[in-house]
Order: structure tokens, then C-alpha cells, then sequence
């Protein structure tokens, strides 16, 4: 399927997929003020996974899907080190705090 949004200045394809999840599941919902589990019965309902992907890939279905999957196994790890491991920077605006944090240890 292809689209063009506003701003767009091309159509763009748009490859929707779907997944059967097989563990099994809980929901969370709220009633009377007090948070509740669903557990959702499998046996009785199918329960799908979506993923809704944009791109200009004219390779098939499948190659765009792990194309996809492949891109973000890699990119879990920068950020792991950008924002996990502190790589990306001090947030914080005082000085005394960032050269504190920066220090080598001794």
C-alpha cells in the first residue's frame, strides 16, 4: 500500500504486519480505582502483535520485516550506550555536578 501524508513530498509504501503471540498475556485494567490483572485465555482468544512499517525498501514483505528487526537489534545497542551508560552527555546544568561525575577514579 502506498501513502502520502501532508508534507510529504513523495508517496512512501507502507507494509503492515501481523504476529500471532504465542506466551500468554496480561492486561491491566482499572476498576473502581484499584488496578486489576486480565489474564487473557489463549484458548479462547487470539491475540496478534502489529507492526506498522514506512518505508521507499521495494524488496518483498519478508526482506522488509527483518531488514526492520535486524535495524533495531542494532540500534538497541547505541542506545543502550548513549543513554544507559551515561555516553550521551550530563543532563545536569550545574558545573560542579558534571565535573564531579566526569572525574576519573582515583
Amino acid at each position: 500500500m502506498m501513502i502520502q501524508l501532508a508534507g510529504w513530498q513523495q508517496s512512501r509504501r507502507v507494509v503492515i504486519l501481523r504476529r500471532l503471540l504465542k506466551e500468554n498475556l496480561i492486561a491491566i485494567r482499572e476498576e473502581k480505582g484499584k488496578l486489576e490483572f486480565a489474564f487473557v485465555d489463549r484458548r479462547q482468544t487470539k491475540v496478534y502483535e502489529y507492526a506498522v512499517l514506512v518505508t521507499d525498501i521495494s524488496e518483498g514483505i519478508l526482506s522488509v520485516a527483518q531488514l526492520y528487526r535486524d535495524r533495531a537489534d542494532a540500534e538497541n545497542g547505541f542506545d543502550e550506550i548513549k543513554n544507559q551508560w551515561g555516553w550521551g552527555g550530563y543532563t545536569t546544568r550545574g558545573l560542579a555536578r558534571c565535573r564531579l561525575s566526569a572525574r576519573e577514579p582515583t
